[in-house]
């Protein structure tokens, strides 16, 4: 009977879930900073399918790192090429010291994206990760800019994450007190990786998300997967 009960529970959020505006991704696509999907696996290849992203009312701070390929990501970013069909520009030789560098983007300020998250005009988009704990919100994306674009961000005051006027997220840089918006390409994206959530209960009952999970185990007191959050009610009681 509890096993329908919760059956029953999950279907209503999927259900309300559905009103989302969902993002188009083509094929080979790879997902922007911040949103939340699904890694989806055949016998030929993964993907990453989103279903939404957060609406961000007061920017969120990402911060970036400019690093030099080694065989790892060379081959992420050759996959890419291959995966998309577009023209590899890097030459990448194991043997010379000085290598190719790309940046990587992350969510710096994972307490606003908590309570970004947990705000309510972003419910829709927690009832997939509360009725899923497969959904994962982007946590990093790894990117080739150009050189005049890649220094003007590493001297840069700030950079955020943001929601353009469309509904649709944006990174920002902030430079003596003004901010402009950067264009990414999904030419340059070649990479990403992503992270859960851990949750834990408010007053009423209704799972929150705590914190995020991008290794390991959860905290004491969190769950991964929002269902077992009565069962550890339950066990606190007693």
């Amino acid at each position: 009977m509890k096993q329908t009960i919760v059956f029953i529970c999950i279907l209503f959020i999927l259900s309300s879930c559905s009103s989302i505006k969902s993002i188009a991704v083509n094929d080979g696509a790879l997902p922007f900073l911040g949103t939340v999907g699904k890694q989806e696996t055949n016998l030929l290849k993964s993907k990453f399918v989103p279903v939404g992203s957060p609406t961000i009312i007061e920017p969120i701070q990402v911060m970036a790192q400019t690093i030099p390929f080694d065989k790892s990501s060379f081959k992420a970013y050759e996959t890419t090429k291959e995966l998309t069909g577009s023209k590899s520009t890097v030459t990448y030789i194991d043997s010379l010291p000085n290598k190719p560098k790309y940046t990587v983007f992350s969510l710096h300020n994972k307490v606003g994206l908590k309570e970004v998250i947990n705000q309510e005009q972003n419910q829709e988009l927690k009832n997939y990760l509360v009725a899923d704990s497969d959904y994962k919100i982007v946590s990093t994306i790894s990117v080739l800019l150009t050189s005049d674009l890649a220094a003007e961000i590493s001297s840069a005051d700030g950079l955020f994450l943001s929601t353009d006027s469309n509904g649709l997220l944006q990174l920002e840089i902030l430079n003596d007190n003004q901010k402009r918006k950067i264009t990414i390409t999904q030419d340059e994206l070649f990479d990403y990786t992503v992270m859960g959530v851990c949750w834990s209960a408010n007053k009423y009952g209704k799972p929150m998300i705590e914190t995020f999970l991008e290794d390991g185990k959860c905290p004491k007191g969190t769950e991964k997967n929002a269902s077992r959050l009565n069962e550890l009610q339950s066990s606190l009681k007693l």
